[in-house]
């Protein structure tokens, strides 16, 4: 009958409809597996990617830690060498120093040996400064330098407050000076003021100054500790007047000046005149 073929076609279509239900469940249920197992497989590559890329990076880190390395010891060495070499150089310098140190005593002791006719019948001072003055030959003024100087116009009287100067014009208005006169003893003298090339006020002209002897601006090389009255006369006699001189001393002239001006051996480095005298320009 027309319903009983109904209800079978009802029947048929319903089974249809679960089977192909229960096929695209397990088509769905084959495509989550499929996709668990491709996220799994793509989650597993990643891992091994990211782990390639950690051992690359710590491989680059051995490479560059080793460069590194590699680096400081070579630098190290250059340190070493360089340091050696200095060294080397440093010695070599001080060989050559004391080479030409004991050259220059030599030399001096055969002008001495020269000079003791000259020297009979003066005093030990006198002698001395006689002595000090004859080694200016041995020292080197070109790294030094020179005071200013002039000529002294006309004879000067002993006690005289007065002494008139060819060119005064790099004295200043009021300081210290050094005499070197050939016809007598060299003498310090100081000044108060100064009117155009006449030097006012001065003191310490203790003999007659002969026309032409020669003046030298000075400073009070006293100030420097390790310079008492004396040692100043010698270092003036020697052509060493002002603390600009004593600044450009290096140690090779440290140690020329300490034999020339025959003194305590190294008191010149031990002293710091050179260090002093940088001082001493910066407060003037």
């Amino acid at each position: 009958s027309e319903e009983e073929a109904r209800i079978q076609a009802e029947k048929k279509a319903k089974e249809e409809a679960e089977v192909k239900a229960k096929a695209e469940a397990k088509e769905k249920a084959e495509a989550e597996v499929k996709a668990k197992a491709e996220a799994k497989e793509k989650a597993e590559a990643e891992a091994e990617a990211r782990k390639a890329e950690a051992r690359k990076f710590e491989a680059e880190m051995e490479v560059r830690k080793a460069e590194a390395e590699a680096e400081a010891r070579k630098a190290e060495a250059e340190a070493e060498a360089r340091k050696a070499e200095a060294e080397a150089e440093a010695r070599k310098a001080e060989a050559n120093s004391e080479s030409k140190l004991a050259e220059m005593e030599a030399r001096m002791a055969e002008k001495m040996a020269k000079m003791e006719a000259q020297m009979e019948g003066m005093s030990k001072k006198e002698a001395e400064l006689m002595r000090v003055e004859a080694k200016a030959e041995f020292i080197d003024f070109d790294v030094l330098g020179v005071s200013e100087s002039t000529k002294i116009k006309g004879e000067i009287k002993e006690g005289s407050d007065m002494i008139s100067l060819k060119d005064s014009s790099k004295f200043p208005e009021s300081g210290l000076g050094y005499i070197n006169d050939p016809t007598g003893e060299n003498i310090s003298i100081k000044w108060k003021s100064k009117s155009g090339n006449v030097l006012n006020g001065v003191s310490g002209v203790k003999r007659t100054i002969a026309s032409g002897a020669m003046i030298f601006n000075k400073d009070d090389l006293q100030r420097t500790k390790g310079i008492g009255p004396f040692i100043e006369e010698k270092l003036n006699a020697l052509g060493i007047y002002t603390f600009n001189q004593i600044s450009k001393m290096d140690s090779e002239l440290e140690d020329q000046v300490n034999i020339a001006i025959e003194f305590f051996n190294g008191r010149v480095k031990r002293d710091k005149w050179v260090d002093q005298a940088k001082e001493f320009l910066k407060e003037s």
